[in-house]
């Protein structure tokens, strides 16, 4: 047991490692290979949805938690997720978001692109019978959920905001 958790260990460094050497852009690059046909923006919003419902495993998404996560006053983005309800990727009961079957289609084309990604990167650090297992992929899955929830932890990215704000 101790031997397979250093060896998840590994993994998951090797994981982070990529995820860190990618560059900047390499979110644009995936969500291309994705071929979703979504705007940055469209992206962004139901990504709001999609990371607290399937990572973070949240019971609701309320558009007033996302824009408090953003440091925005309540309503700012009352319009602009409107936009994604109407473009059919989001449903609204009131305040909470829920993905629709389109948007539920656009999460799982990006989530394989990136698994895609990342097994590229690994093929070269893993033996071929690990790069594409069910363990490397839960591997991945734990590194960017862990990713994830450090970006998203409450406050944080008002926070940065407003320490770069100062300087």
């Amino acid at each position: 047991a101790t031997r397979q958790k250093m060896s998840s260990m590994a993994a998951e460094d090797l994981v982070a490692g990529v995820l860190r050497r990618s560059g900047p852009d390499v979110g644009s690059r995936v969500l291309a290979s994705a071929g979703t046909g979504l705007t940055d923006a469209q992206v962004w919003g139901f990504g709001q949805v999609l990371v607290r419902s399937w990572i973070l495993e949240q019971p609701t998404i309320t558009r007033t938690a996302i824009e408090d996560w953003v440091g925005l006053p309540a309503g700012v983005l009352t319009s602009f997720f409107d936009g994604l309800v109407d473009d059919g990727l989001l449903t609204r009961d009131g305040d909470a978001l829920a993905l629709a079957p389109a948007g539920e289609r656009a999460g799982e084309a990006i989530m394989l692109a990136w698994r895609d990604y990342l097994r590229d990167q690994l093929r070269d650090w893993l033996p071929a019978d690990r790069v594409e297992s069910a363990e490397t992929d839960a591997v991945m899955l734990k590194v960017v959920a862990r990713l994830i929830r450090e970006s998203t932890a409450p406050g944080r990215h008002s926070t940065e905001l407003a320490a770069r704000s100062d300087g």
